[in-house]
């Protein structure tokens, strides 16, 4: 457990505080020692899972100093904090609130949020749903110019799909045209021949 802890790697957000996102909300604002566990479902002690969440992000910090030697943050003593917050009216909503958490604490920083005010109608998650797949396209860039994986850019010439980087190896499957009309039993033929050549590539390499 300790080797596997002492090479995760958490999202540093503006150098000055941590957050890790699995179906709530763990935020570490360094500036005042404190840690959140904010959970959009209704149930759990949150300032309890805030002090149990110090004490693991303490030992994962000791764990990076000893493997990494990186001293930053080793001599927090993190103390469990409380958000008030709205709650989540179904078991399918986590992502939006924890996405929409993360927006707020991005935004009001330096300053620590103190309350996350979600609306939990199915509109208005709808709404939200929308709203940042549209922000996530339009900051993405197309895949087409190159690997997602490796950033190289030296891709097959024409308008054929490439299923494996040169470089890196890994796998990857690319649309040429997504407004094109499917005709369902030629992209069968070609999805074939592609997988062929990639199960033979994966025959060649891995044996």
């Amino acid at each position: 457990m300790k080797s596997f802890l002492s090479r995760l790697c958490f999202l540093c957000v503006l150098w000055d505080h941590y957050v890790l996102s699995v179906y709530c909300w763990r935020y570490l604002h360094a500036l005042s020692s404190h840690i959140f566990v904010v959970d959009p479902l209704q149930g759990t002690n949150e300032v309890e899972d805030s002090r149990k969440a110090g004490h693991r992000f303490g030992q994962y910090f000791k764990m990076r100093r000893n493997r990494l030697g990186k001293e930053d943050w080793v001599n927090i003593k993190w103390k469990p904090g409380k958000i008030t917050h709205t709650f989540q009216e179904d078991v399918t909503s986590c992502g939006v609130f924890v996405m929409q958490m993360a927006k707020m604490t991005v935004m009001e920083f330096p300053k620590m949020s103190q309350s996350f005010q979600i609306d939990s109608s199915k509109e208005s998650l709808k709404n939200q749903r929308r709203l940042m797949a549209e922000e996530i396209l339009m900051a993405s860039v197309s895949k087409d110019e190159f690997c997602s994986f490796c950033g190289n850019k030296n891709l097959p010439a024409g308008d054929d799909v490439w299923i494996q980087c040169g470089n890196c190896t890994r796998c990857h499957i690319f649309v040429v045209d997504p407004l094109q009309v499917p005709n369902e039993v030629e992209d069968s033929r070609k999805a074939g021949h592609r997988f062929e050549q990639y199960f033979k590539m994966h025959r060649k390499r891995l044996g």
